[in-house]
């Protein structure tokens, strides 16, 4: 018996009693409650409702990036760059006028992605 995960693939043998998981991890740790709930349980009441499509597709990007900035290319409406000052290391993503998902990026994988309001 089979079941997907996103990312993941895990084959359960019932009769064999074991088993076998497979992870190809993208997205590795979210900061923001609400993001992660969303993500994880798709759980969307502590996000914005008129953010929901916008965040859903940038978590989508996210999760399948390998290269930064570079796999953002055909994203330019998102407006990637790199953060500077104490978030020196992160990378910025355009939600709305005020919001933006901030997150770092190594070795291929995701990490603390956060919700942020710039003003």
């Amino acid at each position: 018996m089979f079941f997907i995960f996103k990312n993941n693939l895990q084959l359960t043998c019932v009769n064999c009693n074991f088993t076998l998981s497979i992870k190809n991890l993208m997205i590795i740790s979210i900061k923001h409650k609400g993001l992660k709930n969303y993500w994880t349980k798709d759980d969307a009441s502590k996000i914005p409702s008129e953010m929901l499509d916008k965040i859903r597709m940038i978590l989508d990007l996210l999760d399948s990036v390998e290269e930064v900035p570079q796999d953002f290319e055909p994203f330019r409406n998102l407006r990637i760059h790199p953060l500077k000052g104490n978030l020196k290391g992160f990378w910025s993503l355009d939600v709305t006028g005020n919001y933006r998902i901030i997150f770092s990026f190594e070795n291929k994988n995701v990490f603390d992605i956060d919700l942020v309001d710039t003003h």
